[in-house]
């Protein structure tokens, strides 16, 4: 199995480099990709972050080919909602220097460097309009069905205290990769495919998003992830409103047709997925304990904040739960941690970024309103962002991975794009028309290859009857 896994690497790798935009897929795969590649090469066990590496320096490499192309990736990076996160993170690095946990702030926050510069600078600039974020997200429900099937058929699978987990050996005894990682990937699946539609009928684009929703949720309920599977299917049923136009009475038929559609599919799901092998992670007295556990740690830096007046506007410091929980490692809720340890200076800024995306995905719906792929487009990276919004509560710290506000700074940049020279925006779409390089014509994951031929003369955000723009054009 290794020959083949290793096959398909090298053609994934020498995809990339035709198509260069297709790098964002590989970032948002990256942490089960890892795992994969651990699972199967001995040489990624020794070596744990290779694989990250790899992924960077093809993240870097597309955006030097974009630039070289004549694109501009950086064009809309400058918006308030990215500046703002990255005036947020430089206040957690200063914010460091009255923590009571020093030491332990900066083992957080020096690891997580590059997964801020790889997040946050480089993937960014690989993403642009709504139009060329859409074969991302085809592509993402492919490639992510494609890497958890081969987990599963991983030999150093297995369940382990109730978790789908890899055994990693020899190099790490007794060591198993993170199912946390995994749950995640297969809860992107999940919202992707419920909320991404096609241009018309289309029997291989719907087989591909039902066959996502499957495995992203099976593998997440494998896992014993309890969160990432609830709050995906809670971000997914909340933004179906908005991913389908309810405008008449046949909108509506259509809507809770596939509302039902799908909520019998999640049912069917956790029923094929749960077994015996998992099904204390699922039982009612563990999920209590779960929530317990997480509402004692965020009441313990609660109540430090609160006994210190001074930290009320400037925080307690990075990473201070740790002193005060007598060397927990984080508090697994960011908004408790932002306030707690950034301050009100800290929770007004994330508040203002959350602001901030959730204006742009309004604005990027109302553009698209009257194109339904364009619109669950936006539907499915707004139902992306609400997903580590969610999982924010839960787990994660802003010390080491952005990934919470990842997807609201997509959402900004693809609207300050939009936004700047509509009139501009409008010509590109038109222009598309005559250049003919779409996806599906060469073998990509674009609108022709699942969607079926773009409707005829699309309304554009400018008002005109455009063709719909080149999908691959980032």
């Amino acid at each position: 199995m290794a020959p083949v896994v290793a096959l398909i690497l090298a053609c994934s790798a020498a995809f990339l480099l035709w198509r260069p935009q297709y790098a964002a897929v590989a970032i948002l795969v990256m942490f089960p990709l890892e795992q994969l590649v651990q699972s199967y090469f001995m040489v990624a066990q020794a070596q744990p972050y290779l694989v990250n590496v790899a992924v960077a320096l093809l993240a870097a490499l597309a955006v030097v080919l974009r630039a070289a192309k004549g694109e501009k990736p950086w064009e809309g990076f400058g918006n308030p909602l990215i500046v703002l996160i990255w005036v947020l993170y430089a206040y957690c690095w200063i914010s460091m220097l009255w923590s009571p946990s020093m030491g332990p702030a900066l083992g957080m926050l020096r690891p997580g460097l590059p997964y801020w510069i790889l997040l946050m600078l480089l993937a960014p600039m690989l993403f642009g309009d709504i139009a060329s974020i859409r074969p991302v997200l085809v592509a993402l429900l492919a490639v992510g069905g494609g890497v958890a099937a081969l987990i599963l058929l991983s030999p150093n699978a297995s369940f382990y205290a109730g978790r789908l987990t890899i055994e990693f050996s020899p190099f790490f005894r007794d060591a198993r990769s993170n199912p946390l990682a995994l749950a995640q990937m297969g809860g992107m699946m999940a919202v992707v495919a419920m909320l991404l539609v096609g241009r018309g009928p289309n029997p291989l684009f719907l087989a591909l998003r039902v066959a996502a929703l499957i495995i992203g949720l099976g593998l997440g309920i494998s896992s014993g992830s309890r969160g990432q599977v609830i709050f995906a299917v809670a971000a997914g049923f909340m933004f179906l409103p908005v991913a389908r136009r309810i405008g008449s009475v046949r909108h509506f038929a259509a809507f809770a047709i596939g509302a039902a559609v799908f909520y019998f599919a999640v049912t069917a799901t956790f029923r094929q997925f749960i077994g015996a092998a998992n099904e204390t992670r699922w039982q009612l007295d563990n999920l209590r304990d779960g929530i317990e556990t997480r509402t004692e740690a965020a009441t313990t830096l609660l109540s430090a904040w609160l006994q210190s007046p001074v930290a009320w506007l400037i925080g307690l410091g990075s990473n201070a739960y740790n002193h005060y929980s007598d060397g927990g490692n984080y508090v697994h809720n960011m908004i408790v941690e932002v306030l707690c340890e950034q301050g009100l200076i800290g929770m007004s800024l994330l508040l203002a970024i959350v602001w901030l995306g959730f204006k742009a995905t309004r604005k990027l719906v109302a553009r698209h309103r009257e194109d339904p792929a364009m619109r669950s487009t936006v539907a499915a990276m707004g139902g992306l962002a609400l997903y580590g919004l969610l999982l924010a509560l839960k787990e994660g710290s802003l010390l080491g991975h952005p990934y919470a506000v990842f997807m609201l700074a997509i959402l900004a940049k693809s609207w300050a794009i939009e936004e700047r020279a509509p009139d501009e925006f409008a010509e590109e779409e038109h222009d598309g028309e005559h250049e003919g390089e779409h996806d599906g014509e060469h073998g990509g994951f674009g609108d022709h290859a699942f969607d079926g031929p773009p409707p005829e003369g699309r309304r554009s955000g400018a008002g005109r009857d455009v063709e719909l723009p080149e999908p691959v054009n980032v």
